[in-house]
């Protein structure tokens, strides 16, 4: 069986147990704009990752196109190297014509 408090120990156990209880609705209320805080954090987070991946294809998309504008580049060069030969060519062949 418990024994019976003093009415002076009542009193400075009821005064604990009220700041106690303070202590308890000041840490939940700690608690929940430091869950507020995460969950805008947690948010942008997911905004951010969702703009990675799009600037990460954006950036896959200009790659290729790169690739294919310089393969494009590569094959104007060489069709106009020929076309430089053959120009040459008939030039030689007309300087050829006009000596006989």
């Amino acid at each position: 069986m418990p024994k019976k408090l003093k009415a002076s120990e009542t009193l400075v156990l009821k005064g604990a147990l009220g700041g106690i209880k303070r202590e308890m609705l000041k840490l939940k209320k700690d608690r929940q704009k430091l869950e507020k805080i995460l969950y805008g954090t947690e948010s942008d987070l997911g905004i951010t990752r969702t703009e990675e991946m799009k600037m990460r294809n954006t950036l896959t998309s200009l790659s290729n196109r790169e690739t294919m504008l310089t393969e494009e580049k590569d094959r104007v060069e060489r069709d106009l190297e020929r076309l430089k030969e053959r120009a040459e060519k008939i030039r030689k062949i007309e300087q050829d014509l006009e000596e006989i």
